[in-house]
This record gives structure tokens, sequence and C-alpha cells, in this order.
């Protein structure tokens, strides 16, 4: 006589309680491994580049090993895949691309704070570079495999895009609190950096979670985002341009995604 028998996921360890609660999990190794890796360079004053790095290998590396363990066979695969996601639009390429060092030199501009380029073509270059290459691949496709692929998608499933966007927001926040205190630091630009960030967190995770659902999920368009967000910070003498280029880019992008449709259209993806 032969016996079959089976195995069952243990529910012991960290494994077993991140079945049971991967959101809490993932954001006590995130966040307790990211801060101690950018609050490693503020106490020695040293420059924070390697510990960024760091801080990113960290978020994508919780995000997977999470995945890993509580999503079943080829949940990192199926995660890392959204990576690649380059079919969409055109026009959406167009915006995350150049919609925000637009909006960011029309506030300027608007404000008389525009730092406009002398060299239109050093400075395509240098953005592009600065987006596509440095931006991207090296840094933010993997900050937002964790806060977008992993955390904030799973806010909207079960809560939908505007509230799924705003329980994101604090977490985005509080990841950037060490990147206040860096050497050189004073009251007064931590707190400018601080309110900076606070500002934009809604902002920023709504319309990274609008790309996200329009795009069937492409992390490579929410990446290209993020990127085209920090790439566009010395475009205004005052330093806050590309913040408010931020919220007017957000805004026109939901009126656009909400503009009256004909009876029998449906909804927008993530809309409760």
């Amino acid at each position: 006589m032969s016996t079959t028998t089976t195995t069952t996921p243990t529910t012991g360890g960290l494994a077993g309680l991140a079945r049971r609660h991967p959101v809490p999990v993932f954001l006590t190794i995130a966040l307790g491994s990211g801060w101690t890796a950018l609050t490693i360079p503020n106490l020695v004053g040293q420059e924070n580049g390697p510990f960024l790095v760091l801080m990113l290998v960290v978020l994508a590396g919780s995000a997977l090993l999470v995945t890993s363990w509580t999503g079943g066979p080829g949940a990192v695969r199926r995660l890392l895949a959204r990576a690649l996601l380059w079919r969409f639009e055109p026009w959406r390429y167009a915006v995350v691309l150049l919609g925000m060092p637009v909006a960011t030199l029309a506030v300027g501009a608007a404000l008389g704070t525009a730092a406009v380029p002398d060299d239109w073509a050093a400075f395509a270059g240098t953005y592009l570079f600065m987006t596509v290459v440095f931006g991207l691949l090296l840094g933010n496709l993997w900050e937002e495999l964790a806060w977008t692929g992993f955390l904030q998608s799973r806010f909207m499933a079960r809560h939908g895009l505007l509230r799924g966007s705003l329980m994101t927001a604090p977490w985005f926040v509080a990841i950037h609190v060490p990147l206040s205190f860096t050497p050189g630091w004073t009251w007064s630009s931590a707190a400018f950096n601080l309110a900076l960030v606070l500002l934009i967190a809604p902002f920023m995770r709504y319309l990274l979670g609008m790309h996200y659902l329009d795009t069937r999920g492409s992390l490579l368009a929410v990446g290209l985002q993020h990127a085209a967000f920090n790439a566009s910070a010395d475009l205004g003498s005052a330093g806050w341009e590309y913040a408010i280029g931020l919220v007017v880019l957000t805004v026109v992008m939901a009126a656009l995604r909400h503009r009256p449709r004909g009876p029998g259209a449906p909804r927008p993806r993530g809309e409760r």
C-alpha cells in the first residue's frame, strides 16, 4: 500500500506572518532597513549616494521577498514582468516624458521664476539621460516596483484609486524623511524639504496610480513618470516649481480621465 503526502506551506516564522499580513510585514522590512540605510550617512557625515542605492535594493528586495512568500508560484516573475510592460499609447509616453518639464516651465513662467535652458539640445540630452537611464533604470523603476507594484496596487484593488493612493502616500513620505537630514542640513532646510514631500506625495501617488491602472499595470510608465518628476527639479529658480507642476499635471490628467463620456461608457479603471 502506498500513501500520498501533501505539503502545505508553513504558517510559522516570518513567511507565515507575511502570508497573513503581507502589507505590515513589507512595511516593517522596507522602512526599517530603508531608514537604517539612509540614516547611516547622516550620522557619519558621508554622501548618501551609495546608501540610496542600498535603500532601493532594500525596497525592491522587500517587495520581491514578501511576494515570494505570499503570491504562490510565478508571483515574483509576474511582478518583475510589469517592469517590462512597454506597450501603451504613444500619447502616454509623451505625458510621462514631457508632462513634468512642460508643467514646471509653465508654472515658472507664470511666476517669473522659470529656469529656461540656454541650450535646448544640451538640456534635452541631459534631461533624457537623467530620466531614462539614471532615473528609470538605476532608481525609480525599482522604487516603484515596491511602492506601486506591491503596496499601492494592493490598496487600490481593495479601496479604489483615490483611497488606495492616499493610503500609500504616508509611507512614501516616511521613507523620504531621512533625506531631509543629509550633511549640512538646517532646521529650515529640513522643514522645507519635509513640507515639499508632504505636499507632493498625495498628488504623485494619484498620478502614478492613474498611469498604473490605465496601462494595465505598467511599472515602466510609473517609473518614467517618477524619474521625469525628479529630473525637472532644476527648471525653476525657487526650487519648488516642479512640485506645483506635479499638482498641475495630476489635475489635468485626472480631469481628462474623468471627462464626460457617452451613455453606457465604462467607468475608468480603479474607480469605486
